[in-house]
């Protein structure tokens, strides 16, 4: 008997499916409400304290590298990109 070959193209068919465009839609969607809803939050560049511990800071312009110590937090990346270095380690964002 002989085994099936498999492939390891893509297969494009796949990829351009009603379910999977559907779902970049949504995705592209929830990205956008969450920008309308901090720039609703946050009306200006900088930073604000809607509830004691819960930063918001926002900034719609490049900045220079910054070097800081944060306590842990979560952070959403709504627009653009943003670059953290944690050790070695890089992480990068791209909207």
């Amino acid at each position: 008997m002989n085994a099936a070959k498999t492939s390891e193209k893509p297969d494009i068919h796949f990829m351009n499916t009603p379910q999977t465009t559907r779902e970049a839609d949504r995705a592209q969607a929830n990205r956008d409400e969450l920008t309308e809803r901090i720039a609703q939050a946050i009306r200006h560049d900088g930073t604000i304290e809607p509830l004691k511990g819960v930063h918001f800071n926002r900034s719609s312009s490049p900045s220079e590298c910054v070097h800081s110590v944060s306590i842990p937090a979560f952070c959403a990346i709504a627009q653009g990109t943003k670059e953290v270095l944690l050790g070695s380690d890089r992480y990068a964002s791209n909207h």
